[in-house]
């Protein structure tokens, strides 16, 4: 008795007949996060953080993303409160069809971040100035890079963390060239 449901909604049951009622299994696949930060210790209102960063169209991103967030609450019951960030390196690849999502994107629970919109003020800090590294083109890239090998050099104390940045930055502009062959033929990166 499907009309059932729309009476506990408070609507009419004769809407019901728009509808065919099924039993659905759903079979479960593996999902991977790109970043979960879980915190140290367990408080009413300590969130647990998911982050996912999307450098490609993807129209399924939100459905996999919400997915994976959802399965993981389900599995580690211990999490009460949660906090999506999804970083986009670009406006274009985000998904257009964001509707079944919508009250979750519209929500003080997820941010959207696109990598394209991080001003030239970035660079001033060193997190946020290797991330808008990744979008730069590649003449820029290098001259940033440069900078932030600089402000690293001085910045960081630990030599352990300094030299995580700056095979990080070095990772990136690598990256970026990736059609320059290193064994020839074209310019080989570390000859500038």
């Amino acid at each position: 008795m499907p009309g059932i449901y729309f009476e506990l909604l408070g609507e009419s049951p004769t809407q019901a007949s728009s509808y065919r009622f099924r039993s659905v299994e759903i079979k479960q696949t593996g999902f991977r996060l790109d970043g979960v930060l879980v915190p140290n210790t367990q408080s009413a209102d300590t969130p647990i953080h998911f982050g996912e960063v999307q450098m490609q169209k993807d129209e399924d991103f939100y459905r996999r993303f919400f997915g994976e967030i959802f399965l993981y609450l389900r599995q580690y019951k211990e999490a009460k409160y949660w906090h999506g960030l999804v970083v986009f390196a670009n406006r274009d690849i985000e998904p257009e069809d964001t509707q079944p999502y919508k009250v979750l994107l519209d929500s003080s629970q997820v941010t959207v971040v696109y990598l394209e919109d991080l001003g030239e003020d970035a660079y001033d800090n060193l997190g946020l100035g290797i991330v808008k590294l990744i979008v730069e083109d590649e003449a820029k890239a290098v001259q940033q890079a440069k900078k932030l090998a600089a402000k690293a050099t001085t910045e960081l104390a630990q030599k352990t963390e300094k030299e995580k940045v700056l095979e990080l930055v070095k990772t990136i502009i690598l990256y970026k060239f990736k059609n320059l062959s290193r064994l020839g033929g074209s310019r080989n990166v570390r000859d500038g």
